[in-house]
């Protein structure tokens, strides 16, 4: 994949069960992963929480939306250009919605993209 072109996979066919196992698996396999809540009555830009993986999964409801995109080579923390995923969900509850990040090497997906068959979504 080329910077900057991005696939995204079906998550809709996922129980909220089995999009909650994909999201502990790329978190077992991520690089780094990151929690952000969006309360417009303090803020109007997301901000950074400081949470457990647990914690932030309780928001993650039948309602919520979940991604999946192999995002291809992107700037890594370290500098160097390498292929990943980002997996994540926004929740989509008020009073204010929760957001998951996670970010996986591309070579890290395969096994977790077979076992809940997910294909990307054609565009």
């Amino acid at each position: 994949m080329r910077y900057g072109e991005f696939v995204f996979y079906n998550t809709d066919v996922l129980s909220v069960e089995e999009k909650t196992a994909v999201l502990r698996e790329c978190k077992d396999a991520c690089y780094k992963w990151r929690a952000n809540k969006l309360d417009c009555s303090e803020s109007l830009s997301r901000t950074t929480i400081n949470c457990t993986f647990e914690e932030i999964l309780e928001h993650l409801s039948e309602e919520a939306h979940v991604v999946i995109i192999n995002r291809g080579l992107w700037d890594s923390p370290a500098g160097e250009s390498r292929e990943h995923f980002e997996i994540g969900f926004s929740s989509i509850e008020s009073p204010a919605e929760h957001f998951l990040f996670i970010n996986v090497y591309s070579d890290k997906m395969p096994p977790i993209l077979a076992k809940y068959n997910l294909m990307p979504i054609a565009s």
